[in-house]
């Protein structure tokens, strides 16, 4: 059986769990992986044959069948649309972009192309929410009539705790809601069957400047710097999220996200 050519750009803490989910996969070969940072030392941890420094250049130079992308989120666009004019497929990371215009043009080249262009929102595939969505599907849910929840996590409680997704330029101008509310939203469609028509929200950043790492620390990686090793800067990205929606059937939803919520460190719940 000819396997699935994939790539992987990106290799922090997200691309490697994507390349240890892909190895499970017997049809599936993960051949190369691109990222700015030590691609040549994270392939060979990793055991990938092939490393490049560009997603671009992956991308050039692979004949990849799909590829991962799990690179900043400003990095997203340019690199899909070069993966689209490549006949390459596109798993992308959440949010798809930083724009609702640039997300357009994405699904605009993908249909173009006819290419998938899927974004990875793997809470859907856990077995509760398939039970949940069964439920309202068989009927026995029921009308909805409100759904509350939240996501709720500890990991940028501290001022020193630091992620390039803190910083607008890259991550977009919404961090909190679109990295992991994005998630909660995604389910809650997934199971009712329903999608927002009108939000309003209330965003709050609770550390209005923070401690930089002056050099590269990946997300989740423990790695221990002094005080010499920060620069402070300002943050408008929010830690903390409130939501309200109106669902297409007169429902109501409401939802509390946050990367600052102390003892918490990734709870997802969805009540109906």
């Amino acid at each position: 059986m000819e396997k699935i050519k994939v790539g992987v750009a990106g290799v922090g803490f997200i691309g490697a769990v994507h390349i240890e989910q892909l190895r499970r996969l017997p049809m599936v070969e993960v051949v190369a992986v691109a990222d700015p940072f030590d691609a040549t030392e994270k392939a060979r941890r990793l055991g990938v044959q092939k490393a490049y420094d560009s997603t671009f250049e992956m991308l050039e130079k692979e004949p990849l069948d799909a590829i991962h992308l799990c690179t900043p989120n400003n990095l997203h666009f340019e690199e899909a649309l070069m993966a689209f004019t490549k006949g390459v497929h596109v798993i992308c990371e959440k949010p798809l972009t930083t724009s609702l215009e640039n997300a357009k043009r994405m699904s605009d080249a993908a249909k173009k192309a006819g290419l998938i262009h899927a974004v990875n929102f793997n809470y859907r595939f856990y077995p509760l929410a398939y039970e949940m969505r069964q439920r309202r599907l068989s009927g026995e849910l029921g009308e909805v009539y409100s759904v509350h929840g939240s996501y709720l996590q500890d990991w940028l409680f501290l001022k020193t705790d630091y992620s390039w997704r803190l910083e607008s330029d890259i991550s977009g101008r919404s961090r909190a809601f679109a990295d992991i509310g994005s998630h909660w939203a995604d389910l809650v469609s997934f199971v009712t069957g329903l999608k927002p028509v009108e939000v309003m929200a209330d965003f709050a950043t609770f550390h209005k400047t923070r401690s930089k790492p002056l050099k590269p620390v990946d997300t989740y990686s423990n790695m221990m710097l002094t005080p010499e090793d920060y620069e402070e800067i300002p943050i408008d990205t929010e830690d903390y999220a409130a939501v309200l929606f109106r669902l297409e059937n007169g429902g109501r939803a409401s939802c509390v996200i946050s990367q600052m919520f102390a003892g918490k460190k990734n709870e997802m719940r969805v009540l109906i």
